[in-house]
């Protein structure tokens, strides 16, 4: 059986993952994206960058919550490359992010999509 999203009761808990992901990478998010897809997803395309990027364009809601933070943090390691992610006073917690991205994963694994 399949149920729409909207109707399943840990659709809110996704969502506060989301706005909890987006917290932690505030204002740095659409650097950090830019960065994903400029340096390794030229190595290593296995997201579709238009349809990614349209969809990061429309909200950060629009994503599973370890999808994104895996971007988030696999772009991380190229913060040396941007010169505005070196200068930041505000790092993202990278720690939290990665505690946060394992457990969401834990969580979609139960209702699994093409993305997880």
């Amino acid at each position: 059986m399949s149920y729409p999203d909207k109707d399943v009761a840990s659709e809110m808990q996704r969502m506060a993952d989301l706005d909890l992901i987006e917290e932690y990478i505030r204002p740095m998010g659409p650097i950090l994206i830019g960065l994903y897809f400029r340096i390794m997803h030229r190595t290593f395309p296995i997201l579709d960058k238009g349809a990614f990027l349209e969809k990061y364009e429309q909200s950060y809601r629009n994503f599973s919550s370890p999808l994104l933070a895996a971007v988030c943090l696999v772009a991380l390691d190229w913060k040396p490359f941007n010169r505005r992610m070196t200068i930041s006073p505000r790092t993202p917690d990278t720690l939290a992010l990665e505690a946060l991205a394992m457990r969401t994963m834990r969580e979609d694994l139960k209702r699994p999509k093409l993305s997880t």
